[in-house]
């Protein structure tokens, strides 16, 4: 047994109050993970009611798109609230930016860097967004530049729970 295998092995009590040790089915190699990303995170979206996204790479990613890219654009098409805390730049900074929360003075003018090699991920993000009602998160303009901007926690939480509780008292 390898130690990688060790690392997912368990183990059972028999009737006769024995460990007896189980291991993980073999792995399939039809898998795509790409495809395997992509359900996962449509599972995720289909069972919360908002998504927070901080930073996140732009390459390099395993996904059909970058995971946070792909994450800010489920919960747009099924019409959910959306918090961009883009303050610690990566994916949420692009994000942010092509969706407008971002104060764009603040920045130089290639952040974040890496933004060009999800240019068609950012696309997509544009389109849906573009074609899509506005989400109410709950939030005011300018809370929501603050969140953009934000590198404080405690100021995300804040925002985040101050939308969510504004949305919880409409309904």
């Amino acid at each position: 047994m390898s130690a990688q295998d060790s690392l997912w092995t368990s183990t059972s009590l028999t009737q006769g109050n024995e460990l007896r040790p189980r291991s993980r089915p073999p792995a399939s190699d039809t898998v795509d993970s790409s495809q395997a990303l992509t359900s996962l995170r449509r599972h995720i979206t289909a069972r919360t009611d908002a998504r927070v996204v901080v930073g996140g790479q732009l390459s390099g990613h395993q996904g059909a798109m970058p995971g946070v890219l792909e994450e800010a654009l489920l919960p747009l098409q099924d019409g959910r609230p959306l918090y961009v805390a883009a303050g610690f730049g990566g994916a949420a900074a692009a994000i942010a930016r092509v969706l407008g929360r971002d104060v764009p003075d603040w920045a130089p003018p290639d952040f974040p860097s890496g933004a060009d090699a999800a240019s068609v991920a950012l696309q997509q993000l544009t389109d849906v967004a573009a074609n899509t009602v506005a989400t109410e998160d709950g939030l005011e303009d300018a809370e929501r530049r603050q969140l953009a901007v934000t590198r404080r926690p405690g100021d995300i939480a804040a925002l985040v729970a101050l939308g969510l509780s504004r949305l919880q008292r409409r309904l």
